[in-house]
Protein backbone atom coordinates (compact mmCIF):
# COMPACT_ATOMS: atom_id res chain seq x y z
CA UNK A 1 0.00 0.00 0.00
CA UNK A 2 0.90 3.57 -1.12
CA UNK A 3 1.59 5.76 2.34
CA UNK A 4 2.23 9.43 0.55
CA UNK A 5 1.22 11.61 3.66
CA UNK A 6 -0.74 14.02 4.09
CA UNK A 7 -1.71 17.16 1.92
CA UNK A 8 -5.04 18.93 0.79
CA UNK A 9 -7.46 18.34 -1.88
CA UNK A 10 -10.05 20.85 -3.42
CA UNK A 11 -13.26 19.30 -4.96
CA UNK A 12 -14.41 22.11 -7.08
CA UNK A 13 -18.14 21.98 -8.29
CA UNK A 14 -18.71 23.36 -11.19
CA UNK A 15 -21.02 22.14 -13.95
CA UNK A 16 -18.31 21.18 -17.14
CA UNK A 17 -20.33 22.35 -19.69
CA UNK A 18 -20.69 25.62 -18.14
CA UNK A 19 -16.67 26.62 -18.20
CA UNK A 20 -14.90 27.61 -21.46
CA UNK A 21 -12.93 25.20 -23.31
CA UNK A 22 -10.01 26.97 -22.75
CA UNK A 23 -10.06 26.68 -18.90
CA UNK A 24 -11.23 22.98 -18.97
CA UNK A 25 -8.66 22.11 -21.67
CA UNK A 26 -11.61 20.58 -24.00
CA UNK A 27 -12.37 21.91 -27.60
CA UNK A 28 -14.95 23.68 -27.97
CA UNK A 29 -17.11 20.54 -29.78
CA UNK A 30 -15.91 18.49 -26.04
CA UNK A 31 -13.72 16.85 -27.60
CA UNK A 32 -10.06 16.42 -26.35
CA UNK A 33 -7.37 19.19 -26.12
CA UNK A 34 -4.10 20.18 -24.98
CA UNK A 35 -5.12 21.30 -21.17
CA UNK A 36 -3.89 24.98 -21.00
CA UNK A 37 -3.34 25.40 -16.86
CA UNK A 38 -2.84 22.35 -15.60
CA UNK A 39 -0.82 19.16 -15.72
CA UNK A 40 -3.37 15.22 -16.30
CA UNK A 41 -4.59 14.47 -12.76
CA UNK A 42 -1.42 12.79 -10.50
CA UNK A 43 -4.27 11.14 -9.04
CA UNK A 44 -7.43 8.35 -9.63
CA UNK A 45 -10.39 9.89 -8.89
CA UNK A 46 -13.85 8.44 -9.35
CA UNK A 47 -17.69 9.69 -8.96
CA UNK A 48 -20.11 7.14 -7.37
CA UNK A 49 -23.93 8.13 -6.17
CA UNK A 50 -23.84 10.92 -4.21
CA UNK A 51 -19.87 10.39 -3.04
CA UNK A 52 -16.98 10.60 -4.65
CA UNK A 53 -13.44 9.21 -4.54
CA UNK A 54 -9.79 9.96 -4.77
CA UNK A 55 -7.08 7.00 -4.62
CA UNK A 56 -3.24 7.20 -5.54
CA UNK A 57 -3.18 10.95 -4.92
CA UNK A 58 0.23 12.52 -4.23
CA UNK A 59 1.46 15.49 -1.52
CA UNK A 60 1.20 19.03 -3.49
CA UNK A 61 -0.24 22.01 -2.67
CA UNK A 62 -4.28 23.03 -3.35
CA UNK A 63 -5.33 24.99 -6.12
CA UNK A 64 -7.27 27.64 -5.44
CA UNK A 65 -10.73 28.40 -6.70
CA UNK A 66 -14.11 28.38 -6.41
CA UNK A 67 -14.95 25.34 -3.76
CA UNK A 68 -17.41 22.74 -2.67
CA UNK A 69 -15.08 21.58 -0.22
CA UNK A 70 -11.79 20.46 1.03
CA UNK A 71 -10.37 17.62 2.86
CA UNK A 72 -7.36 16.74 3.98
CA UNK A 73 -6.12 12.95 2.06
CA UNK A 74 -5.29 10.60 4.52
CA UNK A 75 -1.91 8.58 4.81
CA UNK A 76 -3.42 5.87 2.44
CA UNK A 77 -4.01 8.62 -0.30
CA UNK A 78 -7.07 8.45 0.05
CA UNK A 79 -10.25 10.96 0.16
CA UNK A 80 -14.33 10.91 0.05
CA UNK A 81 -16.70 12.89 -0.16
CA UNK A 82 -20.11 12.06 0.87
CA UNK A 83 -23.68 13.37 0.53
CA UNK A 84 -23.03 15.45 -2.56
CA UNK A 85 -25.41 16.56 -5.28
CA UNK A 86 -25.51 14.91 -8.41
CA UNK A 87 -23.80 16.17 -11.78
CA UNK A 88 -20.12 16.88 -12.63
CA UNK A 89 -17.10 18.14 -10.71
CA UNK A 90 -13.79 19.11 -11.06
CA UNK A 91 -11.15 17.61 -8.41
CA UNK A 92 -7.56 19.40 -8.25
CA UNK A 93 -4.44 19.58 -5.98
CA UNK A 94 -0.75 20.75 -6.24
CA UNK A 95 -1.47 22.09 -10.09
CA UNK A 96 -3.05 18.85 -11.64
CA UNK A 97 -6.55 18.55 -12.26
CA UNK A 98 -9.44 16.14 -13.33
CA UNK A 99 -12.13 17.93 -14.80
CA UNK A 100 -14.67 15.30 -15.53
CA UNK A 101 -15.74 13.06 -12.31
CA UNK A 102 -19.74 12.03 -12.46
CA UNK A 103 -21.21 12.32 -9.14
CA UNK A 104 -24.78 10.12 -9.71
CA UNK A 105 -28.01 10.16 -7.72
CA UNK A 106 -28.62 7.32 -5.50
CA UNK A 107 -32.33 7.40 -6.71
CA UNK A 108 -33.02 5.58 -9.69
CA UNK A 109 -29.67 4.32 -9.90
CA UNK A 110 -30.58 0.43 -10.45
CA UNK A 111 -28.35 -0.97 -13.58
CA UNK A 112 -29.82 -3.40 -15.96
CA UNK A 113 -30.31 -6.87 -15.10
CA UNK A 114 -27.96 -7.84 -17.53
CA UNK A 115 -25.02 -5.84 -14.97
CA UNK A 116 -26.07 -8.76 -12.86
CA UNK A 117 -26.68 -11.54 -15.49
CA UNK A 118 -22.97 -10.98 -16.67
CA UNK A 119 -21.50 -11.57 -13.29
CA UNK A 120 -19.78 -15.12 -12.77
CA UNK A 121 -19.75 -16.15 -8.83
CA UNK A 122 -18.36 -19.04 -8.08
CA UNK A 123 -17.69 -21.58 -4.99
CA UNK A 124 -14.96 -20.02 -2.83
CA UNK A 125 -13.56 -16.57 -2.27
CA UNK A 126 -14.42 -14.47 -4.39
CA UNK A 127 -16.25 -10.61 -5.39
CA UNK A 128 -19.25 -9.47 -6.46
CA UNK A 129 -19.66 -6.23 -8.22
CA UNK A 130 -21.97 -3.35 -7.18
CA UNK A 131 -23.25 -0.61 -9.03
CA UNK A 132 -20.75 2.22 -8.56
CA UNK A 133 -17.85 -0.12 -9.52
CA UNK A 134 -16.91 -1.28 -5.66
CA UNK A 135 -16.23 -4.87 -5.37
CA UNK A 136 -17.32 -6.82 -2.46
CA UNK A 137 -15.54 -9.86 -1.18
CA UNK A 138 -17.61 -12.74 -0.74
CA UNK A 139 -17.26 -16.55 0.54
CA UNK A 140 -19.71 -19.10 -1.29
CA UNK A 141 -20.56 -22.42 -0.29
CA UNK A 142 -21.98 -25.05 -2.22
CA UNK A 143 -24.01 -28.17 0.43
CA UNK A 144 -22.82 -30.11 -2.65
CA UNK A 145 -20.71 -30.47 -6.11
CA UNK A 146 -22.11 -27.87 -8.46
CA UNK A 147 -23.44 -30.32 -10.94
CA UNK A 148 -26.36 -31.50 -8.66
CA UNK A 149 -27.49 -27.71 -8.12
CA UNK A 150 -29.56 -25.92 -8.23
CA UNK A 151 -29.81 -25.32 -4.66
CA UNK A 152 -31.55 -23.08 -2.42
CA UNK A 153 -29.14 -20.11 -1.42
CA UNK A 154 -29.27 -17.64 1.30
CA UNK A 155 -26.86 -14.62 1.87
CA UNK A 156 -25.31 -13.43 5.23
CA UNK A 157 -24.25 -9.66 4.74
CA UNK A 158 -22.36 -7.71 7.66
CA UNK A 159 -19.64 -6.44 8.67
CA UNK A 160 -18.00 -8.61 10.69
CA UNK A 161 -16.50 -11.70 8.79
CA UNK A 162 -18.87 -13.49 6.33
CA UNK A 163 -16.40 -13.30 3.82
CA UNK A 164 -13.48 -14.70 5.57
CA UNK A 165 -12.81 -18.33 3.86
CA UNK A 166 -10.52 -19.55 6.62
CA UNK A 167 -12.57 -19.48 9.77
CA UNK A 168 -14.26 -22.24 9.54
CA UNK A 169 -16.19 -23.89 12.40
CA UNK A 170 -13.08 -22.97 14.74
CA UNK A 171 -12.36 -24.10 17.95
CA UNK A 172 -9.83 -26.52 16.70
CA UNK A 173 -12.64 -29.10 15.68
CA UNK A 174 -11.94 -31.47 12.58
CA UNK A 175 -14.70 -32.18 10.26
CA UNK A 176 -13.40 -34.32 8.03
CA UNK A 177 -14.90 -37.75 9.14
CA UNK A 178 -18.07 -35.95 8.38
CA UNK A 179 -17.37 -34.09 5.41
CA UNK A 180 -18.96 -37.06 2.94
CA UNK A 181 -22.10 -36.43 4.31
CA UNK A 182 -22.44 -33.18 5.40
CA UNK A 183 -19.80 -31.02 2.80
CA UNK A 184 -20.61 -27.73 4.17
CA UNK A 185 -18.42 -28.56 6.99
CA UNK A 186 -15.02 -29.21 5.67
CA UNK A 187 -15.56 -25.61 4.05
CA UNK A 188 -17.69 -23.97 6.84
CA UNK A 189 -18.54 -20.25 6.72
CA UNK A 190 -17.38 -18.23 9.25
CA UNK A 191 -21.03 -16.93 10.27
CA UNK A 192 -23.58 -19.07 12.36
CA UNK A 193 -26.31 -18.26 9.94
CA UNK A 194 -24.42 -19.31 7.37
CA UNK A 195 -23.17 -22.55 9.48
CA UNK A 196 -26.85 -23.82 10.16
CA UNK A 197 -28.09 -22.51 6.65
CA UNK A 198 -25.59 -25.05 4.91
CA UNK A 199 -26.28 -27.61 6.94
CA UNK A 200 -29.77 -27.83 6.09
CA UNK A 201 -28.96 -28.05 2.41
CA UNK A 202 -28.62 -24.54 1.51
CA UNK A 203 -26.22 -22.64 -0.63
CA UNK A 204 -24.55 -20.01 1.82
CA UNK A 205 -22.95 -16.32 0.66
CA UNK A 206 -21.33 -14.60 3.32
CA UNK A 207 -20.42 -10.43 1.80
CA UNK A 208 -18.83 -8.33 4.22
CA UNK A 209 -20.15 -4.73 3.39
CA UNK A 210 -18.28 -2.30 1.97
CA UNK A 211 -15.22 -0.85 3.64
CA UNK A 212 -14.81 -3.90 5.56
CA UNK A 213 -13.13 -7.24 5.16
CA UNK A 214 -11.60 -7.55 1.72
CA UNK A 215 -14.42 -5.51 0.34
CA UNK A 216 -13.69 -2.02 -1.30
CA UNK A 217 -15.08 1.53 -0.52
CA UNK A 218 -15.52 3.16 3.11
CA UNK A 219 -17.81 1.92 5.76
CA UNK A 220 -20.70 4.11 7.13
CA UNK A 221 -23.47 2.76 9.71
CA UNK A 222 -25.95 1.91 7.45
CA UNK A 223 -25.56 4.12 4.87
CA UNK A 224 -27.45 4.26 1.70
CA UNK A 225 -24.42 2.40 -0.39
CA UNK A 226 -24.69 -0.39 1.69
CA UNK A 227 -28.68 -0.88 1.07
CA UNK A 228 -28.32 0.29 -2.93
CA UNK A 229 -24.51 -2.47 -2.62
CA UNK A 230 -27.21 -5.14 -0.51
CA UNK A 231 -29.38 -5.01 -3.71
CA UNK A 232 -26.50 -5.34 -6.20
CA UNK A 233 -25.48 -8.36 -4.22
CA UNK A 234 -28.99 -10.18 -4.04
CA UNK A 235 -29.60 -9.75 -7.95
CA UNK A 236 -26.00 -10.60 -8.53
CA UNK A 237 -26.16 -14.35 -6.16
CA UNK A 238 -29.56 -14.80 -7.59
CA UNK A 239 -28.92 -14.95 -11.25
CA UNK A 240 -26.39 -17.78 -10.86
CA UNK A 241 -26.78 -20.52 -12.50
CA UNK A 242 -26.28 -22.53 -9.28
CA UNK A 243 -29.41 -20.64 -7.73
CA UNK A 244 -32.66 -22.95 -7.02
CA UNK A 245 -35.53 -21.11 -8.93
CA UNK A 246 -33.14 -17.86 -8.93
CA UNK A 247 -34.10 -16.23 -5.99
CA UNK A 248 -32.38 -16.17 -2.93
CA UNK A 249 -32.87 -15.53 1.36
CA UNK A 250 -30.84 -14.12 3.72
CA UNK A 251 -30.02 -15.13 7.08
CA UNK A 252 -28.10 -13.55 10.23
CA UNK A 253 -28.17 -12.92 14.06
CA UNK A 254 -27.78 -9.02 15.21
CA UNK A 255 -25.52 -7.25 12.84
CA UNK A 256 -26.17 -9.26 10.03
CA UNK A 257 -30.04 -8.93 10.90
CA UNK A 258 -30.72 -5.86 11.19
CA UNK A 259 -28.26 -5.63 8.08
CA UNK A 260 -31.30 -7.53 6.14
CA UNK A 261 -33.80 -5.09 7.32
CA UNK A 262 -31.89 -2.18 5.40
CA UNK A 263 -31.75 -4.08 2.18
CA UNK A 264 -35.14 -5.74 2.09
CA UNK A 265 -36.27 -2.20 2.15
CA UNK A 266 -35.20 -1.52 -1.13
CA UNK A 267 -36.78 -4.70 -2.60
CA UNK A 268 -35.21 -6.57 -4.74
CA UNK A 269 -37.02 -8.56 -7.08
CA UNK A 270 -35.10 -12.04 -6.42
CA UNK A 271 -35.47 -11.64 -2.62
CA UNK A 272 -37.76 -14.05 -1.40
CA UNK A 273 -37.54 -14.12 2.27
CA UNK A 274 -35.28 -12.76 5.20
CA UNK A 275 -34.37 -13.73 8.75
CA UNK A 276 -33.67 -10.91 10.86
CA UNK A 277 -33.02 -12.52 14.56
CA UNK A 278 -32.13 -10.15 17.56
CA UNK A 279 -32.99 -6.89 16.04
CA UNK A 280 -33.80 -3.67 17.20
CA UNK A 281 -36.47 -0.60 16.08
CA UNK A 282 -34.60 2.43 16.71
CA UNK A 283 -30.89 3.41 17.00
CA UNK A 284 -30.50 6.89 15.81
CA UNK A 285 -26.55 6.76 15.27
CA UNK A 286 -26.10 4.34 18.76
CA UNK A 287 -28.57 6.17 20.72
CA UNK A 288 -31.61 4.65 20.91
CA UNK A 289 -34.68 6.91 21.68
CA UNK A 290 -32.07 9.70 21.64
CA UNK A 291 -29.92 8.33 24.65
CA UNK A 292 -26.60 7.36 23.42
CA UNK A 293 -25.96 3.86 24.91
CA UNK A 294 -22.40 4.43 25.87
CA UNK A 295 -22.49 0.93 27.04
CA UNK A 296 -22.75 -2.40 23.99
CA UNK A 297 -23.49 -0.41 21.50
CA UNK A 298 -20.66 2.35 21.75
CA UNK A 299 -18.19 -0.45 22.31
CA UNK A 300 -19.61 -2.43 19.69
CA UNK A 301 -19.56 0.69 16.83
CA UNK A 302 -15.49 1.16 17.87
CA UNK A 303 -14.25 -2.86 17.36
CA UNK A 304 -16.26 -3.07 14.30
CA UNK A 305 -14.23 0.39 13.23
CA UNK A 306 -10.99 -0.98 14.42
CA UNK A 307 -11.89 -4.37 12.39
CA UNK A 308 -12.70 -2.30 9.33
CA UNK A 309 -9.38 -0.11 9.87
CA UNK A 310 -7.01 -1.38 6.49
CA UNK A 311 -5.47 -5.10 7.41
CA UNK A 312 -7.40 -4.48 10.39
CA UNK A 313 -7.91 -8.56 10.32
CA UNK A 314 -5.67 -11.52 10.19
CA UNK A 315 -7.75 -13.07 7.93
CA UNK A 316 -7.32 -10.12 5.43
CA UNK A 317 -3.62 -9.68 6.30
CA UNK A 318 -3.59 -13.23 5.51
CA UNK A 319 -5.57 -13.02 1.99
CA UNK A 320 -3.14 -9.97 1.31
CA UNK A 321 -0.09 -11.98 2.16
CA UNK A 322 -0.98 -14.95 -0.05
CA UNK A 323 -1.64 -12.76 -3.44
CA UNK A 324 -4.83 -11.33 -3.38
CA UNK A 325 -3.95 -8.10 -5.02
CA UNK A 326 -7.59 -7.05 -4.97
CA UNK A 327 -8.64 -7.19 -1.45
CA UNK A 328 -5.03 -5.37 -0.99
CA UNK A 329 -5.95 -2.59 -3.28
CA UNK A 330 -9.31 -3.06 -1.74
CA UNK A 331 -8.16 -1.75 1.85
CA UNK A 332 -6.94 2.18 -0.10
CA UNK A 333 -10.12 3.86 1.06
CA UNK A 334 -10.03 2.20 5.11
CA UNK A 335 -8.74 5.76 6.45
CA UNK A 336 -12.17 7.72 5.01
CA UNK A 337 -14.19 5.39 7.34
CA UNK A 338 -16.69 7.28 9.70
CA UNK A 339 -16.50 6.73 13.47
CA UNK A 340 -20.42 5.82 14.21
CA UNK A 341 -19.28 7.09 18.13
CA UNK A 342 -18.29 9.87 17.30
CA UNK A 343 -21.02 10.52 14.92
CA UNK A 344 -23.04 9.57 17.64
CA UNK A 345 -21.42 12.36 20.03
CA UNK A 346 -21.30 15.27 17.80
CA UNK A 347 -25.01 15.01 17.37
CA UNK A 348 -26.45 16.69 20.67
CA UNK A 349 -30.54 16.23 19.65
CA UNK A 350 -32.49 13.27 18.48
CA UNK A 351 -33.98 14.91 15.72
CA UNK A 352 -35.96 13.52 12.17
CA UNK A 353 -33.17 13.85 9.99
CA UNK A 354 -30.66 12.15 12.06
CA UNK A 355 -33.12 9.19 13.47
CA UNK A 356 -35.59 8.80 11.34
CA UNK A 357 -33.05 6.85 8.27
CA UNK A 358 -32.15 4.45 11.01
CA UNK A 359 -35.24 4.32 12.27
CA UNK A 360 -36.34 0.08 11.23
CA UNK A 361 -40.09 1.34 11.91
CA UNK A 362 -39.89 3.55 9.67
CA UNK A 363 -39.32 1.73 6.73
CA UNK A 364 -40.37 -1.80 8.18
CA UNK A 365 -43.66 -1.29 6.29
CA UNK A 366 -42.32 -0.93 2.69
CA UNK A 367 -40.76 -4.61 3.11
CA UNK A 368 -42.40 -7.17 0.46
CA UNK A 369 -40.34 -10.18 0.93
CA UNK A 370 -41.14 -12.37 3.49
CA UNK A 371 -40.36 -11.97 7.24
CA UNK A 372 -39.39 -14.27 9.96
CA UNK A 373 -38.40 -11.74 12.85
CA UNK A 374 -37.25 -11.92 16.60
CA UNK A 375 -36.88 -9.16 18.57
CA UNK A 376 -36.42 -7.02 21.65
CA UNK A 377 -36.24 -3.79 23.17
CA UNK A 378 -32.29 -3.36 22.42
CA UNK A 379 -30.80 -6.44 20.34
CA UNK A 380 -30.24 -9.68 22.37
Amino acid sequence: MRAPGFFSVLLVAALIAALPAAATGQAAGGGPAANLWFAAPSFDARGGFEQLFVTDADPGSALTASIAGTSEVDDLGSVMFRDLSPGHYIVATSGTVNWGVEVGSAEGSTPEHSFYDDQEINEGFTYVETRDGTTLSAYVVLPGPVEDGPYPTVVDYSGYNPSDPFSGLGGGFDATPLCGSLPTLCKAPAQPGSQLAGLFGYATVGVNVRGTGCSGGAYDFFETMQVLDGFDVIEAVAAQPWVKDHEVGMVGLSYPGISQLFVAQSNPPSLGAITPLSVYGDTAILAPGGLLNTGFATSWADQVLRNAESCGTGWVRRAIDEGDAQCDANQQLRGQNVDATAKARSQPFCTDEVAAPLDTREFAGDIEAAVFLTSAFQDE
